[in-house]
């Protein structure tokens, strides 16, 4: 078990956190992945690449959290959330 841990990237940070306990497993689910940038571009370019062959559960729009938010699905099954930083 993982927990939580935050990977940063450059200028761009990758978080991962366990499944819920008592969520269902689901292939994909078995870790949260996070990808959060202050770059509405570089989101945009993460989301893009992401998508390609997978499914997009919510497209990447502004929040009221978010300039720049989305829920994608690659083609291997894994899920990440897309997160730019900051205010609309």
């Amino acid at each position: 078990m993982i927990g939580y841990a935050i990977l940063k990237i450059g200028e761009s940070e990758l978080q991962l956190t366990d499944n819920v306990t008592g969520s269902s497993y689901q292939k994909g689910t078995q870790v949260t992945i996070v990808v959060q940038t202050n770059d509405k571009d570089k989101a945009t370019q993460y989301f893009e690449a992401l998508k390609q062959g997978g499914q997009v559960n919510e497209p990447l729009q502004a929040s009221f959290f978010s300039p720049a938010y989305g829920n994608v699905t690659d083609k291997f099954g894994v899920t990440f959330r897309i997160l730019t930083r900051g205010h609309q």
